[in-house]
């Protein structure tokens, strides 16, 4: 199985955007090896290329965009629904060095992840 599985999430409300997120982590789980150590799940902005063919869709011959009944200035329209226009990545990490200390690297092998070990401190 591919340890990394990248999606684009064009929605424009939050429950459209929850949706997404649970159709694609569902995607992805059919084929997880649960013999694993950590799933990561990111998200960063979608690329401005595709954001910008998401809006095209709200756009009447005309030039006008109407989202939902209103009449919207593309910026206006932009700010509105770019929050929930994201990239997602989901890897499958191990926590340690693969193939006996050959080192992970992330970018290579888990897209944009950047991956840290933490211990956690507890403040009494």
């Amino acid at each position: 199985m591919n340890s990394l599985f990248k999606v684009k999430i064009l929605a424009y409300n939050r429950d459209m955007f929850a949706i997404s997120v649970a159709n694609n982590i569902y995607k992805f789980m059919l084929d997880f090896n649960v013999d694993v150590d950590m799933m990561l799940i990111q998200y960063k902005d979608i690329d401005k290329v595709n954001l910008d063919r998401f809006l095209d869709t709200f756009r009447r011959t005309d030039g006008q965009y109407v989202f939902k009944g209103d009449f919207y200035y593309r910026e206006e329209l932009e700010r509105l629904v770019s929050p929930y226009c994201k990239e997602m990545c989901i890897s499958v990490v191990p926590k340690m060095p693969k193939n006996n200390g050959d080192f992970i690297d992330t970018k290579k092998d888990y897209g944009y992840l950047t991956v840290a070990t933490m211990t956690p401190t507890i403040n009494i």
